[in-house]
């Protein structure tokens, strides 16, 4: 029996796998993932204090950019989703990858992969499918993957 694609859809505060049998099958959930940090205000994320520093083998000290607190939970969801498809990949539960996710979300996460993932993702796009659901979503990844 041959493995199913398997279909993200993501932004960085929800995602959703699917996976699709064959090219005419529905769509059927496999996970449902939800990081609400992404959605709190940054006043919820900060902290008081400032950069790190760090001192050099010279004795010399640098000051370490604080990281906004957006990009930190986007990237920490970005790869707790990285982590899941790994584990598909490595399982062989999966033919291929196609990822769905908003212009921002979907580069963190394609940073993320692995190697092994990153090969088995044989379509990507920009586009937020977060908010459709049923014959809707199946229809818009449907377009998507044959244009």
């Amino acid at each position: 029996m041959p493995k199913p694609l398997w279909i993200l859809v993501a932004n960085a505060s929800v995602a959703r796998c699917f996976e699709r049998a064959s090219p005419t099958a529905s769509l059927v959930l496999v996970a449902n993932y939800q990081h609400p940090e992404s959605r709190a205000h940054v006043r919820d994320l900060q902290t008081d204090r400032g950069g790190r520093t760090q001192k050099d083998d010279a004795g010399r000290t640098s000051f370490v950019p604080r990281t906004e607190p957006k990009e930190r939970e986007r990237a920490e969801f970005a790869r707790e989703i990285a982590r899941a498809l790994e584990a598909g990949v490595v399982e062989h539960r999966c033919s291929g990858i196609a990822l769905f996710a908003s212009s921002p979300f979907l580069g963190e996460l394609q940073a993320n992969l692995t190697d092994g993932a990153r090969k088995l993702v044989n379509a990507s796009h920009a586009l937020d499918l977060t908010s459709f659901e049923g014959r809707e979503l199946e229809q818009r990844v449907i377009r998507a993957l044959t244009a």
